[in-house]
């Protein structure tokens, strides 16, 4: 029997797409207070791009509640159904389906609920090779490049056997770094928020969970095959398992690095994108009050911050070219800029140990004591800070 996980078992979002429903090749919305139970559902991850697909609206609500054809979506959330129908779930929740697209209001009340979302699903499908919903889960592949390469060998001068070949090292980067979904800042909290994720790369599937990281190639999971080599992308760690304060910290610091490289298409959701997992180390009692993206237990600390400049363009400098011209968060934060931010060796101690907190002062920057900046209770943006 499917279960979701811990306590959000028993928390549904607003709305799902029932599958097959009211006849097979269909699918309707169906509003979950009217549900008589609380069934499992499943999440999409995708890129919107430029490509026009059927959405909800105010104007296509009541059409969508009565049930579509599967040929009125877009390539990749009939992928989606597929996918779902055949791992055997009913429910289905993807975001241009399940918030009305023009309605502010609505997608205001979506949105403080989308870490909820992700959190409770039974495991979220990503299309991560597609640019667009248009784009599909499903690539055509050769069957032999996820084969083992078994070599026979014939030497003349020593003993001879059968090796395996592959790659130690790079064998795993094109389909977990390299995609264009992972470009995307909503995508980062949807990873790690999702008790699962199936992800549909450009070569083949790969999947991961709290405590494993595997691929069609490597089903029993990377570190088997690693020797003890860790990859670089940690952003599926669970933030449940922290052991202190540092460790809480450092981890936060690796998953701004990771997010301030992705885009996002309206600046103002800076904040918003992330306030899913912000809610979460608030939850499992994160370093103090959040603020603005940063954590009042260990503000000094991650208030030292830097634009990564060019050969030619100081810190300072390349600190005002990233500024906004549109407010999303106080000039002290590292979300008020658009650069990344980059990862450098700031450390900081605990008793005697020595911790690398991937965050350090500039030589241009002076740093004095800050205005502590409360946010909103959903974690988002304030104007008149």
């Amino acid at each position: 029997m499917w279960s979701g996980s811990g306590w959000m078992y028993m928390w549904l979002p607003t709305r799902l797409l029932e599958l097959n429903e009211p006849s097979v090749g269909q699918l309707r919305l169906r509003e979950t207070c009217e549900l008589l139970s609380h069934p499992a559902y499943v999440t999409l991850s995708h890129c919107w791009g430029d490509a026009q697909f059927f959405k909800l609206t105010g104007e296509t609500h009541t059409q969508l509640a009565r049930g579509i054809p599967l040929s009125l979506l877009a390539q990749t959330f009939q992928d989606t159904v597929l996918v779902a129908g055949r791992l055997g779930v009913k429910y289905l929740w993807i975001d241009s389906l399940c918030i009305i697209q023009d309605s502010l209001q609505d997608w205001r009340h979506e949105s403080v609920s989308m870490c909820n979302v992700y959190k409770g699903s039974l495991f979220n499908i990503a299309a991560a090779a597609s640019s667009s919903s248009d784009g599909g889960c499903f690539r055509q592949r050769d069957p032999r490049l996820l084969r083992p390469c078994l070599v026979k060998t014939k030497f003349s001068n020593r003993p001879n056997g059968e090796f395996l070949l592959e790659s130690r090292s790079d064998q795993w980067l094109p389909h977990d770094q390299h995609q264009p979904l992972y470009s995307r800042a909503w995508v980062v909290q949807e990873r790690i928020l999702a008790p699962r994720v199936l992800n549909f790369g450009s070569q083949y599937l790969f999947w991961d969970c709290r405590t494993c990281k595997a691929s069609e190639i490597y089903p029993d999971g990377l570190q088997a095959v690693m020797d003890g080599l860790v990859p670089p992308d940690n952003i599926k760690a669970d933030p449940s398992i922290h052991e202190d304060l540092f460790d809480a910290t450092h981890h936060w610091n690796q998953i701004i690095i990771d997010y301030s490289k992705c885009f996002l298409t309206k600046g103002s959701d800076k904040l918003v994108a992330i306030s899913g997992i912000a809610k979460e180390f608030k939850l499992l009692g994160g370093p103090g009050d959040y603020l603005a993206g940063l954590w009042r237990n260990t503000v000094l600390l991650q208030m030292l911050w830097h634009v990564e400049p060019s050969e030619r363009v100081s810190h300072v400098a390349a600190l005002h070219d990233s500024q906004p011209e549109q407010y999303r968060a106080p000039s002290w934060s590292w979300a008020s800029v658009s650069e990344p931010v980059p990862p450098y060796g700031g450390q900081v101690w605990r008793g005697h140990e020595c911790m690398d907190t991937g965050f350090r002062m500039p030589e241009e920057a002076l740093l004095h004591q800050p205005t502590l900046w409360s946010e909103r209770q959903h974690f988002t943006s304030q104007s008149n800070a």
